[in-house]
Protein backbone atom coordinates (compact mmCIF):
# COMPACT_ATOMS: atom_id res chain seq x y z
CA UNK A 1 0.00 0.00 0.00
CA UNK A 2 2.79 2.87 1.04
CA UNK A 3 6.10 3.03 -0.84
CA UNK A 4 5.94 -0.19 -2.40
CA UNK A 5 5.93 -2.91 -0.02
CA UNK A 6 4.81 -6.22 0.93
CA UNK A 7 4.12 -7.29 4.39
CA UNK A 8 4.14 -10.77 5.14
CA UNK A 9 2.99 -12.14 8.53
CA UNK A 10 3.44 -15.67 10.86
CA UNK A 11 3.17 -16.88 14.00
CA UNK A 12 5.92 -17.49 15.53
CA UNK A 13 5.52 -21.24 16.45
CA UNK A 14 5.22 -21.22 12.63
CA UNK A 15 8.40 -23.20 10.99
CA UNK A 16 8.98 -20.82 8.16
CA UNK A 17 8.92 -18.08 11.22
CA UNK A 18 11.37 -20.06 13.04
CA UNK A 19 13.76 -20.29 10.33
CA UNK A 20 13.71 -16.27 9.79
CA UNK A 21 14.24 -16.21 13.90
CA UNK A 22 16.96 -18.40 13.99
CA UNK A 23 18.61 -16.50 10.95
CA UNK A 24 18.34 -13.20 13.19
CA UNK A 25 20.04 -12.25 16.45
CA UNK A 26 18.47 -9.56 16.91
CA UNK A 27 14.59 -11.18 16.32
CA UNK A 28 15.93 -14.30 18.55
CA UNK A 29 16.88 -11.34 21.57
CA UNK A 30 13.40 -9.44 20.60
CA UNK A 31 12.12 -12.87 21.19
CA UNK A 32 13.76 -14.10 23.95
CA UNK A 33 11.69 -11.10 26.25
CA UNK A 34 8.32 -11.87 24.74
CA UNK A 35 6.75 -14.16 27.88
CA UNK A 36 3.81 -15.97 25.49
CA UNK A 37 5.66 -16.84 22.51
CA UNK A 38 2.39 -18.71 20.87
CA UNK A 39 0.25 -15.57 20.19
CA UNK A 40 3.72 -13.67 18.77
CA UNK A 41 3.63 -12.53 14.78
CA UNK A 42 6.53 -11.94 12.88
CA UNK A 43 6.20 -9.33 10.27
CA UNK A 44 8.69 -9.11 7.15
CA UNK A 45 8.68 -6.12 5.41
CA UNK A 46 9.77 -6.64 1.53
CA UNK A 47 10.49 -4.63 -1.56
CA UNK A 48 7.68 -5.58 -3.16
CA UNK A 49 10.18 -4.68 -6.78
CA UNK A 50 13.17 -6.24 -6.11
CA UNK A 51 12.01 -8.62 -3.41
CA UNK A 52 14.37 -7.26 -1.15
CA UNK A 53 13.53 -8.17 2.62
CA UNK A 54 13.39 -4.00 4.24
CA UNK A 55 13.35 -5.42 7.93
CA UNK A 56 11.66 -7.59 10.31
CA UNK A 57 9.53 -7.30 13.73
CA UNK A 58 7.55 -9.17 15.97
CA UNK A 59 4.07 -8.34 17.22
CA UNK A 60 3.31 -9.35 20.62
CA UNK A 61 -0.07 -9.75 21.22
CA UNK A 62 -0.31 -9.64 24.93
CA UNK A 63 -1.60 -13.20 25.37
CA UNK A 64 -4.04 -13.37 22.37
CA UNK A 65 -5.38 -10.00 23.56
CA UNK A 66 -6.18 -9.09 19.87
CA UNK A 67 -5.33 -10.24 16.16
CA UNK A 68 -3.65 -8.54 13.72
CA UNK A 69 -6.03 -7.60 11.43
CA UNK A 70 -4.11 -5.31 8.99
CA UNK A 71 -0.92 -3.94 8.37
CA UNK A 72 1.08 -1.43 5.83
CA UNK A 73 5.10 0.45 6.01
CA UNK A 74 6.59 3.51 5.11
CA UNK A 75 9.70 3.51 5.66
CA UNK A 76 10.82 2.91 9.81
CA UNK A 77 6.75 2.63 10.49
CA UNK A 78 5.13 -0.04 10.77
CA UNK A 79 1.03 0.23 11.35
CA UNK A 80 -0.97 -2.57 12.25
CA UNK A 81 -4.79 -2.44 12.20
CA UNK A 82 -5.58 -4.75 15.14
CA UNK A 83 -9.20 -6.67 16.06
CA UNK A 84 -9.92 -3.72 18.45
CA UNK A 85 -10.33 -1.41 16.27
CA UNK A 86 -6.70 0.36 17.20
CA UNK A 87 -3.87 1.16 14.88
CA UNK A 88 -0.23 0.08 16.64
CA UNK A 89 2.63 2.18 15.38
CA UNK A 90 5.89 0.07 15.67
CA UNK A 91 9.41 1.05 14.34
CA UNK A 92 11.23 -1.50 12.13
CA UNK A 93 14.59 -0.62 13.22
CA UNK A 94 14.02 -1.11 16.84
CA UNK A 95 11.32 -3.33 16.79
CA UNK A 96 9.54 -0.97 19.79
CA UNK A 97 5.42 0.03 19.36
CA UNK A 98 5.82 3.69 19.87
CA UNK A 99 2.18 4.32 19.33
CA UNK A 100 -1.32 3.21 19.87
CA UNK A 101 -4.03 5.11 18.78
CA UNK A 102 -8.36 4.19 18.48
CA UNK A 103 -9.30 4.14 15.13
CA UNK A 104 -8.86 1.35 12.60
CA UNK A 105 -8.11 3.61 9.28
CA UNK A 106 -5.06 5.79 9.48
CA UNK A 107 -2.58 7.24 6.97
CA UNK A 108 0.97 8.37 7.11
CA UNK A 109 3.07 10.56 5.35
CA UNK A 110 7.05 10.76 6.04
CA UNK A 111 7.46 14.02 3.80
CA UNK A 112 4.87 15.70 5.82
CA UNK A 113 6.08 14.50 9.16
CA UNK A 114 2.48 13.51 9.94
CA UNK A 115 0.49 10.38 11.09
CA UNK A 116 -3.43 10.84 10.59
CA UNK A 117 -6.39 8.23 12.13
CA UNK A 118 -9.54 8.02 11.76
CA UNK A 119 -11.07 7.35 15.57
CA UNK A 120 -14.85 8.73 14.85
CA UNK A 121 -17.02 8.73 12.16
CA UNK A 122 -16.31 12.16 10.25
CA UNK A 123 -13.65 13.19 12.47
CA UNK A 124 -9.58 12.83 11.34
CA UNK A 125 -7.25 12.99 14.62
CA UNK A 126 -3.60 14.55 13.41
CA UNK A 127 -0.36 14.11 15.08
CA UNK A 128 3.03 14.66 14.37
CA UNK A 129 5.04 11.43 12.80
CA UNK A 130 7.65 10.93 15.16
CA UNK A 131 6.76 12.26 19.02
CA UNK A 132 3.17 11.38 18.23
CA UNK A 133 1.80 14.51 19.55
CA UNK A 134 -1.58 15.74 19.02
CA UNK A 135 -1.87 18.49 16.31
CA UNK A 136 -5.55 18.84 15.83
CA UNK A 137 -8.36 17.29 14.89
CA UNK A 138 -10.85 17.93 11.36
CA UNK A 139 -14.06 17.01 11.62
CA UNK A 140 -16.37 16.81 8.75
CA UNK A 141 -20.11 16.95 8.71
CA UNK A 142 -20.33 13.70 6.44
CA UNK A 143 -18.55 10.33 7.38
CA UNK A 144 -15.53 10.07 5.75
CA UNK A 145 -15.08 7.64 2.24
CA UNK A 146 -11.07 8.01 1.84
CA UNK A 147 -7.90 10.19 2.94
CA UNK A 148 -4.60 9.66 1.74
CA UNK A 149 -1.92 12.16 1.60
CA UNK A 150 -0.44 13.05 -2.01
CA UNK A 151 3.02 11.30 -2.42
CA UNK A 152 5.21 14.17 -1.78
CA UNK A 153 2.96 14.89 1.55
CA UNK A 154 2.39 18.87 1.01
CA UNK A 155 -1.15 17.48 0.89
CA UNK A 156 -3.94 15.53 2.65
CA UNK A 157 -6.73 14.56 0.93
CA UNK A 158 -10.15 13.79 1.97
CA UNK A 159 -13.23 12.63 0.61
CA UNK A 160 -17.08 12.25 2.00
CA UNK A 161 -19.31 9.87 1.22
CA UNK A 162 -21.14 13.37 0.20
CA UNK A 163 -18.60 13.35 -2.36
CA UNK A 164 -16.91 16.05 -1.40
CA UNK A 165 -13.37 16.34 -2.06
CA UNK A 166 -11.47 18.32 0.74
CA UNK A 167 -7.08 19.46 -0.01
CA UNK A 168 -5.71 20.72 3.20
CA UNK A 169 -1.91 21.96 2.73
CA UNK A 170 -0.02 19.68 5.69
CA UNK A 171 2.48 22.67 6.28
CA UNK A 172 -0.54 24.71 7.93
CA UNK A 173 -2.58 21.54 9.42
CA UNK A 174 -2.81 22.52 13.18
CA UNK A 175 -1.02 26.25 12.96
CA UNK A 176 -3.42 28.25 14.18
CA UNK A 177 -5.73 28.22 17.41
CA UNK A 178 -8.82 28.20 15.51
CA UNK A 179 -11.32 24.58 15.29
CA UNK A 180 -9.98 22.54 12.54
CA UNK A 181 -13.15 21.96 10.45
CA UNK A 182 -13.60 20.78 6.96
CA UNK A 183 -15.29 24.43 6.20
CA UNK A 184 -11.39 25.60 6.32
CA UNK A 185 -10.68 23.34 3.72
CA UNK A 186 -10.57 24.28 -0.12
CA UNK A 187 -13.26 21.89 -2.18
CA UNK A 188 -12.48 20.85 -5.43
Amino acid sequence: RHEGTLLFSWQVDEDSAKDEIKNSPALQARLAAIRDRKTTYLIEVVDAKSGTLIGSLLIDTGKGSFQVEGAYSSGDWVVIDDSHARTLVYSLKTGEQKAAFSGDRSTLSQPAGLYVVQNEIGKLDIYNLGTFDGRCQLVFSSPISIFDFSRDGTRLLVLTKAQTLYTFDTSRIGIDDRPKEAALATTK
